[in-house]
């Protein structure tokens, strides 16, 4: 069971907002399982596999980027393959 998260903003977060945002789920959890103890509200995030936004955030961050690293290597590899076939078979194109 994942939590989505859904931020439209025209500027990027900072930290601020981001912890502000975890603020919020953790006071959340406090209430839904009344404790005021941090650790307990942790482990029960942990217990039921809810992400705070900040982890969410900073593993979609990891993801777009490698997925963006990953596409400009094959866009890389596409056109360094099609100039070294170009290249190649060119004296055969024109006989």
């Amino acid at each position: 069971m994942y939590t989505r998260v859904i931020i439209w903003s025209s500027s990027p977060l900072n930290k601020a907002d981001i912890n502000s945002l975890d603020f919020v789920i953790n006071q959340f959890f406090i209430k839904l399982f009344c404790t005021r103890d941090i650790y307990i509200v942790r482990e029960c995030q942990l217990m039921f596999n809810f992400k705070l936004p900040s982890e969410q955030l900073e593993k979609r961050k990891k993801n777009f980027i490698r997925k963006y690293m990953y596409d400009v290597m094959n866009c890389y590899e596409l056109h360094y393959f099609s100039f070294y076939y170009v290249m190649n078979n060119h004296d055969k194109r024109v006989k």
